[in-house]
Parts: structure tokens; C-alpha cells; sequence
């Protein structure tokens, strides 16, 4: 197919000129129905996401880091919640699992693959929130993990890259003026915090999306 995403716009006006036999097309039309459904539901439960947690000020210091947006922070915030029951920012990333597994014999320590234990709504959360930085602008998160992605590779660069995301949330949370390297926004009674949306091609509906 000429198009990245066979459910985006594009896709869909090219799967409405294709020819098919009438039961293969009416599966199709059934499918796309159920697509549409769906996405009209996502959209409603993005809202309510979004009208709970706009104003919690955890959520408005969460904002500023690259990669994550409201839904992202209100995961964050609901998994998190009270973040001094964690001592440190490495509490907080063993809990999400995003530590790296250790083997001890005699005088050697070897580093496995990440524990995935703890939640993984947030483990998640925050490699998706990785995955866009990669098309961010964020200099200081690249200079992170570019160096670690040309030595290991990206999966490991996106990994680390997660567990430092977490870090600056753990600060974000934990102190009222917010985490130093990337300062909150004004408080919503100055600049109201809004969902940032795109559109979901499988629908004329819009999503409301990081």
C-alpha cells in the first residue's frame, strides 16, 4: 500500500477505491465501523482524563519535561500519587521496573534487562514517552541518550531514556516549584492547562492525545 498508515486518511480514501468482492468489502465497511466506535469511546474517556486532572498542580509541573503530555502527567500522577512514600528517583524507577536486573558472584556484578516488575501502566507511560523524544527538540534528553544509543543501541537508549524521564517527574512531584531543569507552567488561573490534540485519521473525530 502507498501509505504509512493504512487507517489514517490517506489510507482510508485509498481502501474506499480499492475493488472488492462484496462479502470481503462488507467485512471491511464492519471493521471500519467498529474503528469509528472505538474511537468516538477514546475520545470521551480522554475528556473526562482531562477535566479531572487539568487542574491538580502535580499535572502543571509535569508538563514542562519533553516527551509527555497531560494524559502521560495524569498516569503519572494516578500511579505515583503520594511520591514521598519513594526516598529517592531510583526508589521510584525499581518500582516501575525500569532498573536493570543484577547478578552477584565473588567479586563480579553483572546488569541484566530491566525487572519489569512494579507498575507497568507507568513502565509504559514512560518508555512511550522516550519514543517521542526521538522527534522532539529537546537538546539535553538527546545529548543523553544519543551517546548511549550509539554504544548499546536504541532499544537500551530508549530504556534509559525512560528511567530519566522518571527522574524529572520523581523532581517535578516532589518539589513545589517543579523540576529545575524544565520549570512548571503558570498556574491554571493564569494560562489554563489544555489537552494537546491531533487527529485521528480512522475518524473525523479528533483524539485527544499527548
Amino acid at each position: 500500500m502507498p501509505v504509512s498508515d493504512l487507517f489514517g486518511r490517506a489510507g482510508r480514501a485509498t481502501l474506499e477505491t480499492l475493488a472488492l468482492p462484496p462479502i470481503t468489502a462488507s467485512r471491511l465497511a464492519a471493521h471500519l465501523r467498529l474503528i469509528d466506535d472505538l474511537v468516538r469511546e477514546i475520545v470521551a474517556a480522554d475528556r473526562e482524563i482531562v477535566a479531572a486532572f487539568k487542574g491538580d498542580d502535580r499535572v502543571r509541573r509535569l508538563l514542562p519535561i519533553p516527551g509527555i503530555g497531560i494524559l502521560t502527567d495524569a498516569t503519572i500522577v494516578a500511579e505515583v500519587w503520594d511520591v514521598s512514600r519513594f526516598p529517592s528517583a531510583d526508589h521510584l524507577a525499581s518500582w516501575a521496573g525500569l532498573t536493570p536486573t543484577e547478578r552477584s558472584s565473588a567479586d563480579h556484578v553483572r546488569h541484566g534487562h530491566i525487572s519489569k516488575q512494579g507498575s507497568r501502566w507507568l513502565r509504559r507511560a514512560m518508555v512511550e514517552a522516550a519514543t517521542k523524544i526521538g522527534s522532539s527538540r529537546s537538546a539535553k534528553l538527546h545529548r543523553f541518550a544519543d551517546p548511549i544509543a550509539d554504544r548499546r543501541g536504541s532499544k537500551i537508549a530508549r530504556v534509559a531514556l525512560a528511567r530519566r524521564i522518571l527522574t524529572l517527574a520523581f523532581y517535578a512531584l516532589r518539589d513545589e516549584r517543579g523540576c529545575r531543569d524544565y520549570p512548571p507552567l503558570p498556574r491554571p488561573s493564569r494560562r489554563p492547562v489544555t489537552a494537546r490534540s491531533r487527529v485521528v485519521m480512522a475518524s473525523p473525530d479528533g483524539r485527544l492525545s499527548d
